[in-house]
């Protein structure tokens, strides 16, 4: 039997991609190369470009084998269709489950060939071919556990940390294989280590939206804290980031290179008393909370790099 992809499930399954995730992998691929540059240890653009793209197709394949694994293992009643809510967009995005899965495993293999050949493609650019291949082994097992902890109940505590992990760490993590440069991973650690909280309470956040809207998808374990009402993780979210740069301070980071972040304080302050206020009964404006909690982490990754590429 001939299988011919069909365009509309194909545009549908690009629409729900998480393409919000991309601007922030590219500025710690960015705020990575500007801690070179400081360090006298500039980093080549061939690594830049490959950390960049191999990060994409990272996240892209990770977020499809999430929604497959999904549609066979979540339960749909019959006569409903599987739905999905995506920042930017609050519209529900339904999908049939019997018209989706053979699209989405030719978009799969499509994905996963392509990554594998820049996998292979990058690996003579890198100083270690065992740190090259550790990297690739704890993304693989990274990617994987994020795909179940969408649908099985075991593993979905995990679902929003790896996803940090996969948008924020691991990017750096990938051009330290190209170039690995010691006096410089503290100062990544400290940019790195606040942006992985921050990401988390955004998280929280898109997680508010999803289930106010009532998202037939709704990954992770903050749907069921939201459910609960252990809505004040989000606040300890933030509170760790700005802990995590004091301590880096503590451990050497420059303060010339950190008292930028402190700008954020009053609207960070914000997003916390904004959400305590919807969790009290103010009616959402959740356009506004989501791209408030998104912006400040934008911001924070521009003050790192205005910071890092001037500071001299």
């Amino acid at each position: 039997m001939n299988f011919r992809p069909n365009r509309k499930i194909i545009l549908k399954l690009i629409k729900i991609i998480p393409f919000w995730k991309i601007p922030l992998s590219a500025a710690m691929i960015f705020s990575a190369a500007g801690v070179f540059h400081f360090w006298d240890h500039p980093a080549a653009w061939t690594h830049l470009l490959y950390s960049f793209l191999i990060t994409v197709l990272v996240l892209i394949c990770a977020f499809w084998l999430q929604l497959r694994i999904a549609l066979s293992k979540t339960m749909i009643p019959a006569g409903e269709t599987f739905s999905i809510i995506n920042f930017p967009q609050r519209e529900k995005i339904e999908l049939d489950e019997k018209e989706t899965i053979p699209t989405l495993n030719f978009l799969l293999v499509i994905s996963a060939i392509l990554l594998t050949m820049l996998f292979l493609s990058m690996m003579h650019f890198a100083d270690s071919l065992t740190g090259f291949n550790l990297y690739f082994g704890i993304v693989l097992i990274t990617v994987f556990l994020f795909a179940y902890s969408g649908s099985l109940s075991s593993v979905c505590w995990v679902e929003e940390v790896l996803d940090s992990f996969l948008t924020v760490a691991a990017p750096v993590l990938l051009l330290l294989n190209f170039q690995r440069y010691a006096p410089a991973e503290l100062t990544l650690q400290g940019y790195v280590i606040p942006i992985f909280f921050l990401f988390l309470s955004f998280r929280f956040v898109l997680a508010m939206i999803q289930v106010d809207h009532q998202a037939g998808w709704t990954p992770g374990f903050f749907s069921i804290a939201i459910d609960k009402k252990f809505y004040r993780i989000h606040h300890l979210f933030i509170l760790l980031a700005f802990i995590a740069v004091i301590l880096f301070n503590l451990s050497g980071v420059p303060w010339r290179l950190q008292w930028r972040q402190l700008l954020l304080f009053p609207t960070l302050a914000l997003q916390i008393i904004w959400v305590e206020r919807i969790f009290n009964g103010l009616k959402p404006e959740w356009k506004f909370a989501g791209w408030l909690s998104y912006g400040n982490i934008l911001l924070w990754a521009y003050f790192q790099i205005v910071t890092i590429w001037f500071s001299y």
